[in-house]
């Protein structure tokens, strides 16, 4: 089971791409959004992942409801629990532990699904949500970090890194730094790149002008565009 943020969201076309990948070659999974982006449009080459997905239920639900009447009659103590952590961790304001309910009805209704592994493709609310689903069903827990679930929004991340079994990052700073924070588990920080079809972007042809770089990202400091044309010494 992959966890993600809202879906579809073009900002994270290099997981689609990386999921897409995957299916292609075989691997059979599932995608949980925890939430809706009823304004994102998904590219065709994606659509066949649209058939994968499912949306983590409402605070305020029927199904959240349920699981949590259900939670606390049949394991009352794991219950609780998982939700003193996640406000030891995350805090009321995160609004995370207040989707435990919705998480247990997740873990409930994947229980007899044969999956074998949860994988959170942020280290924030999809963090949260896939710890808290896989440390309901006994599952193995991964995920993945990248920039502001790592040096801005890291609420939680002591936690998620002590009961991965790995942790998936797509720069080596990003990999150096982890090691540095968590020496303890140094050895479960894995750098994988993120990566493009070479074939649907082909080279262009070589020429004698200058050449011309495309940044492309929002104009904002964490994004490095200063350090760019530093880098271009403009």
């Amino acid at each position: 089971l992959f966890i993600m943020g809202d879906w579809p969201n073009p900002s994270e076309t290099f997981l689609m791409r990386e999921m897409s990948a995957l299916a292609r070659r075989g691997l059979d999974f599932e995608i949980l959004a925890t939430g809706r982006n009823r304004r994102g449009r998904l590219a065709d080459e994606f659509a066949e992942l649209s058939a994968r997905v499912w949306f983590l239920p409402h605070i305020i639900s029927p199904e959240s409801m349920v699981a949590e009447t259900v939670a606390l009659l049949t394991r009352p103590l794991d219950y609780l629990t998982l939700a003193m952590q996640l406000f030891a961790d995350n805090g009321i304001i995160s609004g995370i532990p207040m989707r435990l309910p919705a998480c247990v009805w997740v873990a409930r209704r994947i229980a007899r699904g044969g999956f074998t592994r949860v994988h959170a493709q942020f280290a924030s609310l999809p963090g949260a949500a896939g710890w808290v689903i896989a440390r309901w069903l006994k599952l193995p827990f991964s995920f993945s970090c990248h920039a502001r679930d790592l040096y801005v929004a890291a609420a939680g991340l002591e936690r998620l890194v002590t009961d991965a079994d790995f942790v998936v990052t797509c720069t080596d700073y990003n990999r150096e730094f982890l090691a540095e924070a968590f020496p303890s588990a140094a050895g479960k920080f894995h750098r994988v790149y993120h990566g493009i079809s070479p074939g649907k972007t082909p080279r262009p042809k070589e020429r004698d002008e200058v050449p011309l770089i495309l940044a492309v990202g929002r104009l904002i400091e964490k994004k490095g565009f200063a350090n760019l044309i530093s880098a271009c010494k403009i």
